[in-house]
């Protein structure tokens, strides 16, 4: 079993939900980013129906793209980050950067936070992705598209 803390931003996002089932099976400790720690019990209790392991090793901390507080202990002893998270916002955008500008800023602010705490992974945005993900020796488990989450 792997023990290394992995932080998933997003977690009450689809992607970011699967992302921690399949790290939790894995055996792997997860921390998750949620825009606000309301949103805990609606994610544990999606991963439990899922039927995810371990939920004891899932811990959350209140962290949003678009400002920088919770940030610094949302990285903080995390070895890998698999960051996900994406603002949605509640309307139609009526220009692209609308997504993008939120987006970007909000990759920097993990990126940045990250830098700070040192972690030892390094990170590379994909060439077709707002999102950034780890880079790293390690492997993790291939996932489905059609899997429980």
């Amino acid at each position: 079993m792997n023990e290394d803390l992995v932080l998933v931003t997003g977690g009450s996002g689809f992607v970011g939900a699967h992302c921690i089932d399949q790290l939790l099976r894995a055996g792997y400790r997860v921390r998750t980013t949620v825009r606000s720690l309301k949103r805990e019990a609606d994610v544990r209790a999606m991963l439990n129906v899922a039927g995810s392991p371990r939920l004891d090793a899932l811990s959350f901390v209140a962290a949003d793209l678009s400002a920088d507080a919770g940030w610094t202990e949302a990285v903080q002893s995390c070895r890998f980050v698999l960051h996900v998270a994406s603002p949605f916002p509640g309307k139609a955008p009526k220009h692209e950067d609308e997504l993008i500008v939120p987006a970007r800023d909000g990759t920097l602010r993990v990126l940045r936070a990250a830098r700070a705490a040192a972690l030892s992974e390094s990170f590379s945005p994909p060439p077709s992705s707002l999102s950034a993900t780890v880079r790293s020796r390690a492997r993790l488990p291939s996932t489905s598209a059609t899997g429980p989450i």
